[in-house]
């Protein structure tokens, strides 16, 4: 496994620009769509450790490595990330969509320490397949998120 990468790296490789307030004190939070980032344009990705937090929804079959658990996505998921477990993916189909946010501790600190939630633990659940009713309610959390 390669060195860990960082938020600024994902901006960069998956955007091609850096936001100015990456490096504030306060906290980095951000939120995308999926299609921006899956699907036949899509860039591989390392088998590695990041240095933020990610929660991913996504929709589409696809296989989540996480340090020595694989897990089979067969419709939708929600998906915990977090620096202290190395992950990548495999898309399984071609229609792949969702909704990913990125934030670092600093963002989080005002709702405790991130390394006490169980989704974050890393021998904990990282991965909660969704009924197609809690996708559409997953889904307008994000949607909120962008406005």
């Amino acid at each position: 496994m390669g060195k860990m990468s960082t938020l600024e790296d994902f901006y960069k490789e998956k955007l091609n620009w850096v936001p100015d307030t990456l490096k504030k004190d306060i906290g980095h939070f951000n939120v995308f769509r999926a299609e921006d980032f899956v699907g036949k344009n899509a860039k591989p990705i390392p088998y590695s450790r990041r240095d933020y937090y990610k929660i991913s929804l996504f929709t589409g079959k696809r296989k989540i490595y996480y340090a020595s658990k694989t897990f089979e996505i067969k419709k939708q998921a929600l998906i915990f990330s977090n620096p202290q477990v190395p992950y990548n993916w495999e898309e399984l189909e071609q229609e792949q969509g969702g909704y990913l946010c990125v934030f670092t501790p600093a963002f989080f600190h005002n709702f405790g320490n991130l390394k006490v939630y169980s989704v974050f633990q890393p021998n904990g659940t990282p991965v909660f397949e969704l009924t197609n009713k809690r996708t559409i309610a997953v889904a307008a959390i994000y949607e909120r998120m962008f406005k």
